[in-house]
């Protein structure tokens, strides 16, 4: 008997849970006999469910067989039995109960465990318990090989077919197991697998009749109850993923552990002001690490609204490497709310974070980027995020703080605004800046008219250079979703093509990726924007959101050329 296992139904029998239907008067070790055989004598009675058709003598003989003690009807005797009654008060179901047949019925259950450096586990909630479990379930009469039935079932259930994949599942355990549909004369024996994926893969509820949600979560993060043995079976699998040494890396956390003294701490002067942000270096380990700063503010929503857009980016990279999403950094995390640290993607080993200058290299970018804005476009929007209960939706947003905010009695100071910030450009700049001076009320009146209720889909809504890291082998990662939320198409390929637009590359070859009533949003946000007081005094963020308008313009010019 695997002691563990058969804590785990101890567990259940001492919690006294009833499985659907069973009875809560339960035969013990009081109510059984011996016969002249020397076989137990397990009586009917309230606690017998499912008794019919008993084991033919060829049928007992078999079970006998095979191992199975059997009881004066011939019926096979859960192997755990004798341990169960030994338990105070909690006693056991006769006959079969839920189960179709007389002794093991059985199972099997996949564990999928991703390899990051803090692994996921993926989890079904089940419609008959409403409890979460391992995706799984029995092994079909013409199934000979149990792995067959693990990988079905987890298809069946999660949609994720591991077969298609060049991940092998071993076996982890082939037993008993706890589980609350178990008698005295029926129960479940599992062949569990492992299967080990780099990352979370994509998945859905593919039967409704069977499961209510299919979730992936981080292994410190399961809900406290599982399903039968299902937690010890995640902890097997757990400590083979050790054996295996798959994860060779050091955690994020692990390397912020390390004594300051052995980290190589480099601040950068980048983003936000509420945060700081370093590389931090360990070794061969080089972490991009942005850190909540409570001491700087002086209002609490403000310091509470700081916290809550790192709690929204981590949210947003867990999610969407659950989904498939390739373009976000391998290793995320959050520690204590306050400090968001990521791989840092840095320079010296090779990630470009500006669009290459030679024309080939800049294609190949440029495809990229736009081909990773797609996909991500195809992921599913989160439903009720609890990070807008801080944070409005970004789109939304983008009216209110864009044209919403920029009524016609606004237009001197825009115009006196824009002239002072892009006093010191070049004579073609000024020019630039004076024709989308020119142009305010047409764009005022476009932007009235555009149809702001428009199918949304999932976005970034940064889509600078500067928040995109791109190797020619390693392709495209984006950071920095404090922004990101549900948005119009092509919103983050039109953002995207304004900021080329404003360094001066020619995009004309990818317009058709530019949401035409998109630019005009941008413009719009971009300069309600230039007139907000900084926090410092500086004028360098609205000077670049000048440029990024009248970039933005000039997109818009092209496309009616």
């Amino acid at each position: 008997m695997n002691e563990r296992l058969f804590a785990a139904t101890k567990k259940i029998f001492e919690s006294k849970d009833v499985y659907r239907d069973y009875p809560t008067t339960r035969l013990t070790a009081n109510d059984i006999s011996i016969d002249s055989n020397g076989s137990l004598i397990l009586p009917d009675g309230e606690w017998t469910r499912n008794n019919t058709n008993l084991p033919t003598p060829q049928q007992s003989e078999a079970f006998r067989a095979a191992g199975y003690d059997t009881d004066s009807d011939g019926r096979p005797l859960h192997p755990w039995l004798q341990n169960i009654l030994e338990i105070p008060d909690a006693g056991v179901v006769t006959g079969k109960g839920f189960y179709r047949n007389w002794g093991p019925n059985f199972t099997a259950d996949p564990v999928v465990l991703t390899t990051e450096d803090r692994p996921s586990v993926l989890l079904i909630q089940r419609v008959d318990t409403k409890m979460w479990a391992l995706p799984g379930g029995f092994v079909d009469a013409d199934e000979t090989n149990p792995y067959n039935a693990a990988t079905r079932e987890l298809y069946e259930e999660t949609n994720l077919d591991i077969l298609r994949t060049s991940v092998k599942g071993e076996l982890l355990y082939q037993d008993a197991v706890a589980d609350l549909r178990s008698t005295a004369h029926a129960w479940a024996e599992t062949s569990a697998y492992s299967f080990f994926v780099e990352k979370p893969l994509p998945v859905l509820v593919t039967d409704p009749k069977e499961v209510l949600d299919v979730q992936w979560f981080y292994v410190d993060e399961m809900p406290d109850e599982l399903h039968g043995s299902h937690a010890v079976l995640i902890d097997l699998a757990l400590q083979r993923l050790q054996e295996k040494n798959h994860t060779t890396r050091p955690s994020i956390r692990n390397i912020l552990n390390t004594p300051k003294e052995e980290l190589e701490t480099t601040i950068i002067d980048a983003g936000h002001m509420a945060y700081d942000h370093m590389f931090v270096r360990s070794g061969n380990e080089r972490l991009f690490v942005k850190a909540h700063d409570a001491s700087r503010f002086t209002d609490a929503f403000r310091e509470a609204h700081s916290r809550a857009y790192l709690q929204k980016e981590f949210t947003l990279f867990t999610q969407l490497s659950k989904e498939g999403f390739t373009a976000v950094p391998e290793r995320v995390d959050l520690v204590d709310d306050s400090l968001l640290a990521m791989d840092a993607l840095h320079q010296d080993d090779g990630w470009q974070w500006r669009a290459p200058e030679k024309k080939a290299a800049f294609d190949q970018y440029v495809r990229d980027v736009l081909d990773a804005f797609d996909q991500l476009q195809t992921k599913p929007i989160p439903q009720n995020p609890n990070y807008h209960n801080a944070i409005e939706p970004t789109y939304e947003t983008f009216w209110k703080e864009g044209w919403d905010d920029i009524p016609d009695n606004k237009f001197l100071a825009l115009t006196m605004k824009m002239t002072e910030l892009s006093r010191g450009w070049n004579t073609q700049q000024q020019d630039y800046v004076r024709e989308l001076i020119d142009d305010l009320p047409s764009l005022k009146q476009y932007a009235g008219a555009c149809q702001r209720n428009v199918p949304l889909f999932m976005a970034h809504n940064d889509a600078r250079q500067s928040n995109i890291a791109w190797q020619p082998e390693q392709g495209v990662k984006i950071v920095d979703w404090s922004w990101g939320d549900p948005a119009p198409k092509n919103s983050d390929s039109t953002m995207f093509l304004i900021d080329l637009v404003k360094s001066g590359y020619d995009v004309s070859p990818y317009v058709d990726h530019v949401n035409r009533d998109q630019v005009v949003v941008q413009i719009g946000m971009l300069l309600a924007h230039s007139l907000w007081q900084t926090r410092d005094g500086s004028s360098t963020v609205r000077e670049q959101q000048v440029a990024s308008a009248s970039a933005a313009h000039r997109l818009l010019k092209m496309l009616d050329s």
